[in-house]
């Protein structure tokens, strides 16, 4: 009996072992950079830029730089584990510049998703966008939109997404999706950009989910260069075990409360 005892927790702890060794898939992130006229037209091709995340790690593209046919720029971009509990996407220290008098603007798009990829931390949670560090912003505006998806399709979107400005669809490589939601649009220029603006919207998911985060640079004058990051995160909600180990301590604190009470003097 004692060993059939001990063959059966053998094989609880093989499992175990299994589990916490086996590798998360690998992820891969997409970052897509396209120029626009003031009328929404697309000026020349976009520019691609592709991370891995083999294992446990992060994700990089870093120093990353390129010229479109108006603008020149460089960044760094990552993106934590795909089963990280708090999944995000990073767009750091995106510089832009220009040297030449233009009405166009660029869009910068960054997205974890699709089959074999995209985020698990069970369940999902409040979808957060922040924007922040801002430098140089002058007479120039940014724009920036944080989605998350629960069909996890790489630059999932809810359907009738629109970039500002002019309002027109920003689709190729948007897709529309109904399992996506985004959080409010943050617009910063001079009035507001001492200082990160936050904004979330709910979110739920079964099982994996992606998430896309859209910037837009525009009005930026000859000579200018500004800079700024970008954060998309999707916070866990919280798990139902860890609430339910957290009234121990007090269950124990009522318990010993009433052994006490019934102990005899």
């Amino acid at each position: 009996m004692m060993r059939g005892k001990f063959v059966f927790f053998s094989a609880v702890l093989a499992g175990i072992a299994l589990t916490v060794l086996a590798p998360p898939a690998q992820a891969t992130f997409k970052l897509y950079i396209q120029e626009y006229t003031a009328g929404g037209a697309t000026v020349g091709g976009p520019m691609t830029f592709t991370g891995t995340e083999p294992g446990s790690g992060v994700g990089v593209i870093l120093g990353a730089v390129g010229s479109t046919a108006n603008f020149t720029f460089s960044f760094n971009a990552s993106q934590n584990a795909a089963t990280s509990a708090m999944p995000s996407l990073h767009l750091d220290n995106f510089s832009i510049g220009t040297g030449v008098v233009t009405t166009d603007y660029l869009v910068i798009g960054l997205s974890e998703g699709d089959s074999g990829h995209g985020y698990l931390n069970g369940g999902g949670g409040p979808l957060i966008s922040n924007l922040s560090s801002i430098a140089g912003i002058g007479a120039a505006t940014v724009t920036f939109q944080s989605f998350a998806d629960a069909s996890n399709n790489l630059f999932g979107v809810p359907s009738g997404t629109t970039v500002p400005p002019p309002g027109n669809p920003f689709v190729p490589p948007l897709m529309a999706s109904g399992g996506a939601v985004a959080a409010p649009t943050i617009t910063m220029n001079a009035s507001n950009s001492g200082s990160g603006i936050t904004t979330s919207t709910p979110f739920t998911a079964s099982g994996r989910f992606s998430m896309t985060q859209v910037a837009t640079v525009t009005g930026l004058d000859i000579g200018q260069t500004i800079s700024f990051n970008g954060t998309t995160t999707v916070t866990p909600a919280p798990d139902g075990l860890v609430l339910a180990l957290s009234g121990l301590p007090v269950l124990g604190f009522y318990y010993l409360r009433r052994r006490v009470k019934l102990t005899p003097a």
